[in-house]
């Protein structure tokens, strides 16, 4: 029995078996591709006359190329993967703008909006307990000479408060200071935990008419004991109270004075204690 010769794809030359139709390695139809190799030559073996129907369909079907021509349906598979996947993205985009747009745009407006009136809400909230806080100060008024007021961690008691012309240095070292003066006598105790520094920051006289006067720093040699000397004291530690005087200078129709003590050289905490003048 003669052996049956072997068949090649005329467009790859890979080998092909007796019953395939199509060559397993480019795909192309094995009755358009098959030779026959013969000694003389690798005559390619013509396809069949055209008959009509598949025949004539098939010759007329063109040749694919590279990937596509040796797997044809992964090929179209990965086509319509992509589709869908460019297709989703194009939706997604125009979803998302939309949303941006519309309600996206809308809740950032509807945000600062809001941002904006809380804003509003706590700015009037705090005028409002700034004034409760104060007009709470001034129904409670000032206090009186021998009261004790408190501050933050200071405790301030007014003893004495006087109106002077002239301040004279008992050792006659300086010479007589001539004008309008308020001297004040009072005690200040720290009260806190921990040092505090003591001195005429936060210290002030206000007549009737709201004028605002600080505390003289030309006062004569010896006029004030240097004791109670509010420039001289440093530090006042936990416990321990001192006697200070202070001189302020004002004008000779100033009346109505009122002293305002602090919690400290940056304290926030205020009170206003009535000198009787």
């Amino acid at each position: 029995m003669a052996e049956t010769p072997a068949r090649y794809c005329s467009n790859c030359g890979h080998e092909l078996g007796d019953e395939v139709q199509f060559c397993p390695n480019c795909g192309s139809p094995v009755h358009r591709a098959a030779h026959v190799p013969t000694p003389e030559a690798d005559v390619p073996v013509p396809p069949p006359p055209n008959t009509g129907g598949m025949g004539t369909a098939t010759s007329a079907q063109p040749a694919q190329s590279g990937f596509g021509r040796r797997h044809p349906i992964l090929t179209g598979c990965l086509g319509i993967i992509v589709l869908i996947f460019l297709i989703g993205i194009l939706g997604a985009a125009l979803g998302g703008g939309g949303d941006e747009t519309a309600g996206g745009g809308g809740g950032g407006a509807n945000a600062g909006g809001n941002g904006g009136q809380q804003n509003e809400n706590q700015g009037r909230n705090a005028g409002q307990g700034q004034e409760q806080g104060d007009g709470g100060q001034q129904a409670q008024g000032p206090a009186r000479m021998g009261e004790e007021v408190v501050v933050g961690d200071i405790a301030y008691t007014v003893t004495n408060a006087r109106q002077e012309t002239v301040l004279e240095d008992p050792s006659g070292f300086d010479e007589p200071l001539e004008g309008n003066f308020i001297i004040v006598d009072f005690t200040v105790e720290n009260r806190g935990s921990e040092p505090i520094s003591v001195s005429d920051v936060g210290l002030y006289v206000y007549d009737s008419q709201g004028r605002e006067f600080e505390t003289e720093t030309e006062v004569p040699l010896g006029y004030i004991p240097e004791d109670r000397d509010l420039f001289l004291m440093d530090r006042l530690n936990p416990g321990l109270s001192q006697n200070v005087r202070t001189v302020f200078t004002v004008p000779p129709d100033a009346q109505g004075f009122e002293m305002e003590v602090s919690s400290g050289l940056f304290g926030a905490e205020t009170r206003r204690i009535d000198l009787g003048l």
